[in-house]
């Protein structure tokens, strides 16, 4: 599977790190841009930038009132642009979008951050990250959507669901304030006004190098694409849980297997694209695999 970012990222320049990821708490600035971070600055110089209200508005913002980490964090804004100079960027409705391309050869397993947001009705903030290997292949996947508001920073944590085995070489981490602004097929209208501010980013759980956690476990799970109902069976592993999540992360069944096996009714899912993750009784990852629903 080649490399097709899921995200667009028309107007972000490129920029690769070292295996940590760079100004992760947002402390360092050069005036309205975050070091280390791609973004759509440019946009200021294009036209006119306003609120759900017609108030001017900054796409991306250095904000110090609350922070989880040191002095400062960032605050991403949707935004109406009007009154454009530019061809590539009509007047129109814009989400803000920060990313960076972190090289390691590490496979992590997910990452985390402290949110707060302010999305507008209709529309849902994004947070993505995917792992690319050194022939451009998609090694995992994760993301959340968030909507409504949340006032206060709180901890959110994106898991990485694997779906190609191999070393990775990158990963690429994209924040916006807007899903359609970060999903090229995304539904969901960007709304001026949808915000979302980030600190304390980290990617956690490093479970080495070229080593496969995943062949420590012999899991079968068939049939994949499935119709009606799936089945796991778990060799090494008397009991434990298995979760099933949709393409954008949102659980849809949580249960548990026995006897080192289970078959689950799917009848009730939509067709499409699906992650399971296979747990033993003490809550440690065993697997994390795609799979697709036909019906």
């Amino acid at each position: 599977m080649k490399k097709i970012y899921t995200f667009t990222l028309l107007g972000l320049l490129s920029l690769n790190t070292n295996a940590q990821i760079a100004n992760p708490g947002f402390e360092e600035w050069n005036s309205a841009l975050v070091n280390d971070w791609s973004s759509y600055f440019d946009y200021q110089f294009h036209g006119d930038l306003f609120d759900e209200n017609n108030n001017p508005i900054l796409p991306i913002e250095k904000m110090s009132d609350s922070p989880t980490e040191g002095e400062y964090y960032v605050k991403l804004n949707s935004f109406k642009l009007n009154s454009s100079t530019s061809p590539a960027h009509p007047d129109g409705n814009y989400g803000s979008i920060i990313r960076q391309v972190v090289s390691t050869n590490l496979i992590f397993e997910e990452l985390r951050m402290d949110v707060k947001y302010d999305v507008k009705p209709g529309d849902a903030a994004l947070i993505l990250i995917q792992s690319i290997d050194v022939n451009n292949n998609i090694l995992s996947n994760g993301s959340l959507k968030l909507t409504g508001t949340q006032s206060e920073f709180s901890s959110v944590t994106v898991n990485l669901t694997t779906f190609n085995q191999g070393t990775p070489e990158e990963y690429i981490i994209s924040i916006s304030s807007s899903a359609a602004e970060g999903i090229v097929n995304a539904t969901e209208p960007i709304e001026p006004g949808s915000t979302i501010s980030i600190d304390n980013i980290e990617i956690g759980n490093n479970l080495g190098t070229k080593k496969e956690k995943y062949d420590q476990e012999k899991i079968v799970m068939y049939p994949n694409p499935a119709k009606n109902v799936i089945n796991f069976f778990v060799e090494k592993e008397q009991s434990g849980k298995i979760i099933i999540q949709s393409l954008l992360g949102k659980q849809v069944i949580n249960t548990t297997f026995e006897n080192h096996s289970r078959k689950i009714n799917i009848n009730k899912l939509e067709k499409g694209v699906y992650f399971y993750s296979i747990y033993d009784s003490k809550g440690v990852l065993l697997n994390r695999r795609q799979f697709i629903v036909e019906h």
